[in-house]
């Protein structure tokens, strides 16, 4: 399995260029004799590649009725053991994300003691979220390896998740017969299930000063710059409370030193779990910047794009406790609780699926510091086989 990780993680694959990633896993899923689609996600976002889904058929009856078979062996809805009666397999979905962020192109990984992976620090690592890969993939193998009963088993690898969860957005559902999913795409240590996650809209500002010469007619320009300075020095922003963060992560504006700015682009965004709080975030957003504005000359455009919404799963949805009764089974004790960062379960629970996120053992991704627990990444793997 480490194996496997390395060869992936050394293969290109950012968001919307997945095509050579996305052949290398077809292969194998096809070697594990798994039927395969790609359906055409990535053309309605000039990606390369769209969302696999792959199937492993049910080795049971019609309906996922096994007869006469140990009690142990039984999967519920709800995951708990039952007696010695016919045993139920309910389809189950699988999911992670092809893609990575930028700075995953040569990656040299490193193990620091302890078994812990990270790269070189050149690089991120790609465990997020080649990690939850080789953890479906290793769970479904050793399932299939052991010959114990499943029903039907779906795997779906999506792409540009990293950018706006563009293939969750776009994948069309009606062939998925899993009523809930999990997507092993969470950062911490393994244990951890997520079952909300906030909702993610997109701010952007233009703020309109008046060009001057700098030198000849400084007081009859408009700084632009210095208007949005003083904005994003007084506004709100970072963590807003425990449910919701903001930030303004981009900012453009000037072209020459000897011209009054008249045009500065600012790009942020807002996050809750609670979208009333989001929708009052934003409300305050524009308040302020009229208010900062007012008297300099300074005009603004402001518009909201909605990224996705939240989601958030009941603690006893048989969802969770199917998850969380299979840790226990493997010695695991499961931490529930909400997330802070958006993933496909937040699409795919909007599209009716119940979907809750695992974590693999990765943390500080997205930066060339992240990490790798390898024996959380082995542990995902027994997690997904115990849940088949």
């Amino acid at each position: 399995m480490l194996d496997l990780f390395q060869s992936f993680i050394r293969i290109p694959s950012p968001s919307g260029g997945e095509r050579a990633f996305a052949d290398v896993l077809i292969a194998r899923l096809l070697a594990m004799g798994l039927s395969v689609s790609e359906d055409d996600a990535g053309s309605k976002f000039g990606g390369s590649t769209g969302n696999i889904l792959a199937v492993l058929p049910p080795n049971v009856s019609e309906g996922g009725v096994c007869q006469n078979h140990h009690a142990d062996d039984k999967q519920t809805d709800a995951g708990d053991e039952g007696t010695d009666t016919d045993a139920v397999y309910p389809p189950v979905m699988f999911t992670a994300h092809m893609d990575r962020v930028p700075g995953g192109d040569r990656i040299n990984s490193r193990m620091r003691e302890g078994g812990i992976m990270t790269s070189d620090g050149q690089s991120i690592l790609a465990a997020d979220d080649v990690a939850g890969v080789c953890a479906i993939l290793k769970g479904v193998e050793n399932a299939i390896r052991s010959g114990k009963p499943h029903g039907r088993v779906e795997l779906l690898f999506t792409v540009s998740e990293e950018y706006e969860l563009l293939g969750s957005r776009n994948l069309d559902v009606s062939g998925i017969q899993s009523e809930t999913a999990y997507c092993m795409d969470s950062s911490g240590r393994f244990g951890r299930v997520v079952i909300a996650a906030p909702a993610i809209d997109h701010i952007s500002i233009t703020i309109h000063g008046k060009k001057s010469h700098a030198g000849a007619e400084p007081e009859k320009g408009v700084n632009a710059i210095k208007a949005a300075a003083e904005f994003l020095a007084g506004v709100r922003e970072g963590r807003l409370d425990q449910e919701s963060t903001a930030n303004f992560g981009i900012i453009r504006g000037g072209n020459a030193t000897n011209i009054i700015c008249d045009m500065v682009e600012i790009t942020g965004e807002a996050r809750s779990r609670d979208e009333k709080k989001l929708k009052e975030y934003e409300t305050y957003v524009e308040g302020f910047l009229k208010e900062t504005l007012t008297g300099t000359g300074a005009t603004y455009d402001f518009s909201i794009e909605e990224n996705h919404g939240a989601f958030s799963v009941d603690l006893e949805n048989p969802a969770v406790k199917r998850v969380t009764s299979a840790m226990e089974r493997i010695g695991v004790s499961p931490t529930v609780e909400a997330g802070g960062g958006g993933m496909d379960a937040n699409i795919l629970n909007a599209k009716g699926i119940t979907t809750v996120g695992v974590a693999t053992g990765y943390l500080k991704n997205h930066t060339f510091e992240e990490e790798l627990y390898i024996e959380d990444m082995y542990k995902a793997a027994e997690l997904v086989e115990a849940m088949i």
